[in-house]
């Protein structure tokens, strides 16, 4: 090994020996080491989105302990149990859908900014941050740019228990595109 390299190679090994994953370094405590364990745990993520569209209302799920094909489910459409047509031009719609990897996996920390990270509240048993989220796809960045985040932290558990993007204002992201109102909050529940 070069001497060069033993400054590098030390690090690797103190931040394996302490437990501080590279993208939460730096990040304040106890908010680092919540990221870095819901990064190691995403892949056994379960979840449920409700979404609107031109289809209608639905609401599907998503189990990564199910085989592949059964991973994702339409549990209700339109507030009511899926007929079998629903179910049909679910699947046909939504068909990539189905062969992609886990949803929801991102890393928590790439989607915040950690230079704009605050603390706005903090309880016994919480802690809030404000943050401005940030993408790496440039489109994404310049939607993201209208948008604030706030992430509720558990800091009992320290877990990580709400992220929410909103924005404050009316923006276009695109010609002959208005957004009055977006929001998207993801709750998080842990189970045992």
């Amino acid at each position: 090994m070069k001497i060069s390299h033993i400054p590098a190679a030390l690090a690797m090994v103190l931040t394996t020996l302490v437990g501080v994953d590279a993208k939460t370094s730096g990040w304040p405590e106890p908010l680092a080491e919540a990221l870095e364990a819901m990064a190691h745990q995403q892949a056994n993520y379960a979840y449920t989105r409700e979404a609107w569209d031109d289809l209608g209302h639905y609401v599907e799920r998503f189990d990564p302990s199910k085989p592949r094909s059964d991973q994702w489910q339409l549990v209700s459409f339109d507030d009511a149990e899926p007929k079998e047509e629903h179910r049909n031009r679910y699947a046909k719609e939504y068909e990539g859908l189905f062969n992609r990897d886990h949803p929801a996996d991102i890393e928590l920390a790439d989607l915040i900014d950690r230079e704009s990270l605050s603390v706005t509240e903090s309880t016994p048993t919480t802690i809030t941050y404000r943050f401005k989220p940030r993408a790496e796809d440039p489109d994404d960045q310049k939607f993201m740019s209208h948008v604030d985040g706030t992430l509720l932290l558990d800091t009992e558990k320290n877990l990580v228990k709400e992220i929410r993007l909103a924005n404050s204002k009316k923006f276009s992201p695109a010609a002959m595109v208005s957004i009055k109102k977006f929001s998207l909050t993801m709750n998080f529940d842990f189970v045992n």
